[in-house]
């Protein structure tokens, strides 16, 4: 709640999009038996997997309906009410998707910057702690813009992909059941 209550005040507009790992990994504590965890995982996994919004939703009702049969409630209920943050890029290009769905990206760079302020250890001032970061992330930046070759996302996915967000942003979601 905290990251998106930051989200919403510093970055205005911005979309939200759950890790679809961790969320999977949160639905195991609303599992009432050891033995549904992989099917539950499973279940959800083909929502994750669906390629669009309008076959999520189908599926969305599926799973729902499943869980319910099988006297998993609690884990329904929750799934309603949480699924729709892990589809923000539902209907981004599939290699779009693969990269955003996940938190990867920014476990990749938490992971960098500690290395490299780690190597450091004992900084003189915030300031020289906060040139040291920043000249990272500019690195990782130029790398991850393609300027050595390889892009993490092609500017041209890039645009598509933000077309798609603004058209899914205008419109109302779809409830689940």
């Amino acid at each position: 709640m905290g990251i998106r209550a930051a989200l919403a005040r510093t970055l205005t507009g911005v979309l939200w999009q759950r890790c679809q790992f961790h969320f999977q990994q949160n639905a195991q504590a609303y599992i009432t038996t050891s033995r549904y965890k992989t099917i539950a995982a499973a279940h959800i996994r083909t929502i994750f997997n669906a390629g669009s919004r309008k076959i999520a939703n189908i599926m969305i009702s599926n799973v729902l309906s499943v869980f319910r049969t099988d006297g998993q409630n609690k884990l329904a209920d929750w799934l309603e009410n949480n699924i729709e943050e892990c589809l923000t890029v539902i209907d981004c290009p599939p290699e779009v998707q693969k990269r955003l769905r996940t938190s990867n990206i920014m476990e990749s760079i938490n992971r960098q910057l500690k290395r490299r302020t780690n190597d450091i250890s004992i900084f003189p001032s915030e300031a020289s702690l906060l040139r040291i970061v920043t000249a990272k992330a500019m690195d990782l930046s130029d790398e991850w813009e393609g300027l050595n070759g390889k892009a993490y996302i092609s500017p041209e996915k890039l645009q598509q992909t933000a077309e798609v967000l603004k058209v899914a942003s205008s419109q109302p979601k779809n409830s689940a059941a």
